[in-house]
């Protein structure tokens, strides 16, 4: 029964953190909306930062599960690299209402919370560069550093759908794109269709460095 208690807490979490920040969660709010009593909270979790981390690894163990099950199918480590990145950014983008309250929060000075979506960045980050570098060991990428490699992949993948989800606002009411600097934004950069298309070119252009490392040589 408090196993089910502690999932009713978790599960109304990454319902009303979707709503809110958590400087505005009230442990009130938490117990109330999973129907379990304020003593079993308490037995659970220190404070509102260790139930946060309890939801965040919630929300990440079941993209990791979901991401080891695709991956299964991976023969490369190319082809799992692709893997990685596609899931890594739907995750970001299907959980985006639940990552900007405490985005939010870490913007407002609060480094509980800072150190929540750090903790989970570098539990993840490890995850994609054992994936290059086993690309790497395999002869592939190799007019690229690591790092280089690492911040061409986020920046070009993840980075649309961060910049679109972050001006979605300032789109409301009218047709959904904007121009920054000639290059045009619309909602079709959230889709899984362009999500791999991105993954695709980035990877097509790491390989390009490659041919033109070897010619060089």
């Amino acid at each position: 029964m408090k196993d089910d208690a502690r999932k009713a807490l978790v599960k109304a979490g990454r319902e009303l953190l979707s709503a809110m920040s958590l400087t505005e969660l009230s442990v009130r709010k938490i117990v109330g909306h999973a129907g379990v009593n304020l003593g079993l909270y308490h037995y659970y979790f220190k404070n509102k930062e260790t139930y946060a981390q309890a939801v965040m690894n919630d929300l990440v163990e079941d993209y990791t599960r979901n991401e080891a099950e695709i991956a299964i199918g991976a023969k490369t480590p190319l082809e799992k690299l692709k893997t990685v990145m596609i899931t890594e950014t739907k995750f970001i983008r299907d959980h985006w209402v639940f990552l900007y309250p405490l985005l939010y929060d870490v913007a407002r000075g609060n480094r509980a919370v800072k150190k929540i979506l750090l903790t989970n960045f570098y539990k993840r980050s490890p995850t994609i560069m054992a994936e290059i570098r086993r690309c790497k060991a395999r002869g592939m990428m190799a007019g690229t550093s690591e790092r280089e490699a690492l911040e061409l992949l986020v920046g070009s993948v993840v980075g649309p759908c961060v910049m679109y989800k972050l001006l979605e606002p300032l789109l409301q009411g009218t047709k959904e794109r904007i121009h920054i600097e000639g290059i045009l934004l619309n909602r079709e950069v959230l889709s899984d269709k362009s999500i791999r298309q991105r993954v695709d070119r980035t990877l097509a252009l790491l390989l390009e460095e490659q041919k033109k490392s070897k010619a060089k040589r």
